[in-house]
């Protein structure tokens, strides 16, 4: 005896799960604005003199520079021991800044040369 087959309804389900989980994928992966923030420069320092390098990595911190302006990101030392790290290999500077703040006289003072 041969039982008559009854009209197959799963592919549509199966293809209406996969397309759902497609969608959910892609949107979990999107990238969000705070991501884009963080490629911004963190650190920002004016020379005295202008340089002729453009990228320097300097202990592990990449420094791109234009003229007498140089920028990195974030680095997990202080801001102070940054900038002296930053004037051993480049010179004198004019002015340094972290997340756009200033160092104060006396961190700046720590940062020059001897």
């Amino acid at each position: 005896m041969t039982l008559p087959l009854a009209p197959c309804r799963k592919p549509f389900g199966v293809t209406l799960a996969l397309a759902t989980a497609v969608l959910a994928i892609g949107t979990a992966s999107s990238p969000v604005p705070a991501e884009a923030r963080g490629n911004s420069p963190f650190y920002r320092a004016e020379l005295v003199q202008p340089t002729d390098k453009t990228l320097e990595i300097v202990r592990g911190t990449p420094w791109q520079c234009n003229g007498s302006v140089c920028v990195a990101p974030k680095a997990g030392s202080r801001p102070v021991n940054v900038c002296k790290n930053f004037v051993r290999e480049f010179g004198e500077i004019a002015s340094f800044t972290a997340d756009g703040e200033a160092l104060e006289a006396a961190e700046m003072a720590k940062c020059q040369p001897a």
